[in-house]
């Protein structure tokens, strides 16, 4: 679904040469796996969690996404609701989602959400309450994130992603410096990248493979 609206849009833009101004915006479009972050508090390869915030208070203000680790708190005012976060899978295209969000895609469900809003003092804090047709459009927009989960995209360990890689493949020697694996680990980490993929600890990993290489030779 997502893509058929992205593909009716550009085509739209395209003809027409207009680029419509989104009333809910992003500060800028993400590249497809920026999302995609190691949660460093995890005892374990895992990745952090992603969602979009809105602020009732402010619906003006650009829609901030962003990732949070595990051992993270949830703000106050997400508590009460005053600012209404949708979780994101790790894996969404999030080239994919800013582009549509600025293309105006999501403009109806936000407005709903916002025009369906009241924040009230309860006696000890200011919180977020909505009415039936903006639960309903909660409901709808999180369904329509659902759609921008990208199979392809994944988080890998060095080892497993290049387990099917020799040493001769990668380039990696007894002689080669710690200067030569920094580079290729980037090289690597790049074309990974392009592939959707993160892949962590490559550097490490090549630094192991020329260890091995040496105790090899003596």
């Amino acid at each position: 679904m997502a893509q058929v609206v992205r593909e009716i849009i550009n085509k739209s833009m395209k003809e027409e040469r207009l680029v419509k101004k989104a009333t809910f915006r992003v500060p800028e479009i993400m590249e497809r796996t920026q999302l995609l972050k190691v949660d460093p508090s995890s005892q374990t390869l895992k990745p952090q969690t992603p969602y979009i915030e809105l602020d009732l208070t402010s619906p003006d203000k650009p829609i901030h996404i962003d990732t949070y680790c595990q051992i993270d708190g949830t703000p106050i005012s997400v508590w009460h609701g005053v600012v209404r976060r949708y979780y994101l899978s790790p894996y969404t295209d999030a080239e994919a989602l800013t582009t549509d969000i600025n293309a105006g895609v999501f403009d109806d469900l936000f407005q709903r959400i916002v025009d369906g809003s009241e924040v009230e003092w309860d006696g000890n804090n200011f919180v977020g309450r909505l009415n039936e047709d903006a639960r309903e459009a909660e409901e709808e927009l999180e369904q329509l994130l659902e759609d921008y989960v990208d199979g392809t995209i994944g988080l890998w360990d060095a080892g497993e992603w290049l387990q099917d890689s020799s040493d001769e493949d990668l380039g990696v020697t007894a002689t080669s410096t710690d200067e030569d694996l920094a580079q290729k680990a980037r090289e690597l980490e790049e074309e990974a990248r392009a592939e959707g993929a993160i892949v962590v600890w490559i550097e490490d990993e090549l630094k192991e493979r020329r260890e091995a290489l040496r105790e090899s030779m003596t």
